[in-house]
């Protein structure tokens, strides 16, 4: 019942591998939120600038042809 009017792909792989490598990298979270019920404990900018400044390098806005991600754009018929 869908038309595709538009889609592109974006993500692209080396963003997945930061993403992927976040999740184990992350695991000392689960500490603080089974311990203050709080993912980050102290949730300013200040404390994750370190995360901010190695995942922004990989942040990239606009369409990808290599991403691993697509969006479709449609409209119902």
């Amino acid at each position: 019942g869908f038309a595709l009017d538009r889609c592109w792909t974006y993500y692209a792989p080396d963003a997945l591998r930061v993403t992927e490598w976040g999740h184990y990298l992350g695991l000392p979270s689960l500490f603080w939120r089974l311990a203050a019920g709080r993912w980050i404990l102290v949730p300013e900018r200040w404390n994750l600038w370190l995360t901010e400044r190695h995942t922004r390098a990989h942040f990239r806005p606009e369409p990808d042809p290599d991403g691993v991600c697509t969006f479709f754009v449609t409209h119902k018929n």
